[in-house]
């Protein structure tokens, strides 16, 4: 225990001669205890909660791993993995394979950068969930030379085609091919359970300008608002809210979107903090 001592008595008197470096430690090793309880929180909420769709219990996420192969712990699964999946394992209900990848969007000549999800036909079964608008994905369209329909997301139907009802049945182009319209699928809201929680933390800012004059975290937060939010948010076809769009915007927004019980509490960063939404 000599040596222990020794260790602790030699750091004491190193953080004594050196204040500023003192308290930038301290300062750094709070503000990392608190984001990894906030990080615990979503995990909590975001991870280890059950999915929010019926049986959440009975989904399994099946990859492929191949140590022997030089692949290291990476995990995969392919086309042919699929297909020989559906071949020779009996003990699923159903099965799908799904792929996520950024795709450029061209919408009356305005190309937009997006994130996607490829998915077979049977996804929308296997997570038990249709379209708000127009109909699932046929089984024959998951077959090469059919595959070109296209499901909207909520957000992208009312940001790339303002609500249109007409947009089911129209086409788009994705990366440079034509694809077809063929249903717009739920809000993200509407697949909480009923006595589900969105989380969400955002910058503590006020709406109105005014308000946050005192705040010293404005500049900054003013500063990556017009350098990098409202630019990629335009860029990308978005509204261009700002870094300080604030609190009386968002809760305006989660009303509109049918999450009219928020609850609004400080982060253990300083300048953040955490919206609890519930329907």
């Amino acid at each position: 225990m000599d040596w222990l001592s020794r260790d602790l008595g030699t750091g004491l008197r190193l953080l004594a001669r050196d204040k500023a470096y003192s308290l930038t430690a301290a300062a750094t090793l709070a503000l990392c205890l608190g984001a990894n309880t906030a990080l615990f929180s979503v995990v909590h909420h975001v991870l280890l909660r059950p999915l929010p769709v019926p049986e959440p219990e009975r989904i399994l996420l099946m990859s492929n791993q191949y140590p022997r192969a030089g692949a290291g712990d990476s995990s995969n699964s392919g086309v042919p993995d699929y297909y020989d999946r559906l071949r020779d394992v009996t003990v699923f209900q159903e099965q799908a394979l799904f792929n996520s990848t950024n795709v450029s969007l061209d919408q009356d000549g305005r190309p937009t950068r997006v994130r996607i999800v490829n998915v077979t036909p049977s996804y929308l079964r296997v997570m038990r969930t249709s379209p708000a608008l127009g109909r699932p994905f046929a089984e024959e369209e998951g077959e090469v030379g059919n595959e070109k329909k296209v499901l909207l997301s909520d957000a992208m139907w009312r940001s790339q085609f303002a609500a249109d009802l007409g947009a089911v049945g129209r086409d788009l182009r994705i990366d440079g091919q034509p694809y077809t319209i063929v249903g717009v699928m739920p809000s993200a809201f509407e697949a909480l359970a009923p006595d589900g929680i969105y989380l969400m933390i955002e910058p503590k800012a006020s709406s109105n300008l005014e308000d946050n004059i005192g705040n010293p975290f404005a500049p900054y937060m003013y500063g990556i608002s017009v350098l990098h939010c409202l630019t990629v948010s335009l860029a990308e076809g978005g509204t261009g809210l700002g870094t300080c769009w604030g609190e009386q915007v968002a809760r305006r927004m989660l009303a509109e979107a049918g999450l009219g019980r928020v609850e609004v509490v400080d982060a253990p960063g300083p300048q953040n903090s955490i919206y609890i939404c519930r329907r």
